[in-house]
């Protein structure tokens, strides 16, 4: 009877885990002549027109359903009734390792040149569509490989974009700038391995993945999107009250704002999220990047 009650005591325990939980749809479409897919979720709170989405990138390795239960924005989406879309970025085969071509990384997609800028492109366009959605509110971020890919895309369509949150992440220097601002949120963490706060070759797992290029310290992601938007060229830091995260703000104009947040205590992950896979590092409990990414998309509504 005893193991019994212990059975029924996991059961209950399990059910109150997964009771936040929501469910992804599936979408497929045909985008360059290939097959590709992206998977959403649309909140019953979310306005029937013009509702706002946040486009979720997943890193090298991962695809869009690993994303979401990283970073919990579906779940969060429930809450605050945006749309939550999780593009899976491209493979051999039928591989779930899936990454994004932007430039210098990675992996698959970068060494077949993948056209991610026009695939991403088709998604906004499918999603605005088909749920109509707000086309002046879309708003994209990434972690790791999905995070240079957001930098590249708001690079490369700075008017599809409002507003994009790089996580884990960097650019490399050779980028071209976009011809109009583009709001920019980066966060990234002081201990991470596979993309250095000083910049340089990645000491990460996936050395192969990347072509060899050294990628610039962090802190060149503020310095470019501040010139880009028309900021002042001096950054202004300050300590928030929670120890182990720094939060860097420049002058800019409005609906221009450029802000680094450097997490003193993580590394390769997602702040206040969970683990990719048990190798990857143990997220950092001094932010919550999610909570913060949709502060800072919500306040260019």
């Amino acid at each position: 009877m005893r193991f019994i009650a212990i059975i029924l005591s996991l059961f209950v325990l399990l059910q109150a885990a997964d009771a936040n939980a929501v469910t992804l749809d599936e979408i497929s479409l045909t985008s360059s002549g290939q097959s590709r897919s992206y998977k959403i979720f649309v909140p019953p709170n979310a306005p029937a027109r013009n509702a706002p989405v946040v486009i979720m990138l997943h890193g090298g390795g991962g695809n869009g359903q690993n994303a979401a239960d990283m970073t919990g924005i579906a779940e969060y989406a429930a809450k605050q009734g945006f749309i939550a879309v999780f593009p899976n970025g491209s493979a051999r085969g039928k591989m779930k390792l899936r990454t994004w071509n932007a430039g210098h990384c990675c992996g698959y997609a970068m060494q077949n040149k993948i056209n991610d800028i026009s695939f991403l492109t088709d998604v906004i366009d499918d999603v605005i569509k088909r749920y109509n959605a707000n086309p002046k509110a879309i708003f994209m971020t990434g972690l790791s490989n999905g995070g240079m890919m957001t930098h590249a895309y708001a690079m490369a369509r700075p008017d599809k974009v409002t507003a994009i949150a790089p996580v884990i992440s960097g650019i490399f220097g050779d980028e071209v700038a976009p011809k109009t601002p583009v709001p920019v949120l980066t966060i990234n963490g002081a201990l991470d391995e596979s993309v250095p706060l000083n910049g340089g070759l990645t000491e990460g797992r996936f050395k192969s993945a990347w072509d060899g290029t050294p990628i610039k310290p962090v802190t060149y992601q503020g310095e470019f999107w501040a010139k880009n938007n028309g900021c002042a060229t001096s950054k202004a830091p300050y300590k928030k009250q929670q120890t182990n995260l720094t939060i860097y703000s420049y002058s800019c104009p409005k609906d221009a704002q450029v802000f680094q947040y450097v997490v003193e205590d993580a590394g390769h992950s997602w702040p206040g999220g969970k683990r990719g896979t048990k190798r990857a590092d143990q997220p950092s409990q001094a932010m919550n990047a999610t909570e913060a990414i949709w502060a800072f998309f919500k306040s260019h509504l």
